[in-house]
């Protein structure tokens, strides 16, 4: 009985000690809250921007690769086209030995011909890929730019 007797006496004070208690936990989800619910919009935010550099970056490599695209097309029919202008002959590499029998493509063809030279749609599809090479190459430097561009 003396714990009910204590209760009895300070009733007063346990209930502001109660009613304090009570509102400071309110008070303490009631930030909670609202440090989740600002939370939430930073991420969502944040998620958002993302997205549109995602897809600015993807429009920017989009772009990148139908110049390329665009290049080496017309670098594919420029050599076609010289192809069927030009009939293959064999060019003379050196007057004092004959060429190597081996071109090193992964097709087996051997450029040489019966001669000793190099026939002229080997010479064609070797200057076809050098190009080649050189544009993706330029391709590539000019993607580089962009993205510091952007990135500034």
């Amino acid at each position: 009985m003396p714990f009910l007797s204590l209760i009895l006496n300070n009733w007063k004070s346990l209930l502001l000690i109660g009613a304090t208690a009570f509102i400071g936990f309110a008070l303490h989800q009631w930030n909670v809250s609202g440090m989740e619910a600002r939370h939430k919009a930073q991420l969502e935010e944040q998620a958002a921007g993302l997205a549109a550099q995602c897809e600015a970056d993807k429009k920017t490599t989009q772009e990148a690769y139908n110049a390329l695209k665009t290049k080496t097309d017309a670098l594919s029919s420029r050599i076609a086209a010289l192809k069927l202008r030009r009939p293959s002959r064999c060019v003379a590499v050196s007057a004092s030995k004959p060429a190597a029998e081996h071109d090193g493509s992964p097709t087996g063809e051997k450029p040489v011909g019966r001669d000793g030279g190099i026939t002229t749609d080997a010479l064609i599809d070797f200057s076809g890929k050098a190009e080649s090479y050189r544009l993706r190459l330029l391709a590539c430097q000019d993607f580089v730019r962009t993205i510091q561009k952007e990135a500034e």
